[in-house]
């Protein structure tokens, strides 16, 4: 399949490929790291305070 294609056309379909496969780890890593960031704030803003205010107690 790939003999019958002109090296321009081969290394177009490979550099998209690979462009495509970037893409695709850029949008689960800014997914994942949206999770990460929801937890954090979950942790800093809501459980760390609460643990003051136990603490002070």
């Amino acid at each position: 399949m790939f003999k019958n294609m002109k090296i321009g056309l081969r290394l177009g379909l490979g550099f998209g490929m690979l462009l495509l496969l970037v893409g695709i780890l850029v949008g689960v890593s800014y997914q994942k790291l949206q999770g990460l960031d929801y937890m954090v704030n979950k942790v800093v803003n809501d459980r760390f305070p609460n643990m003051l205010h136990g603490k002070e107690i």
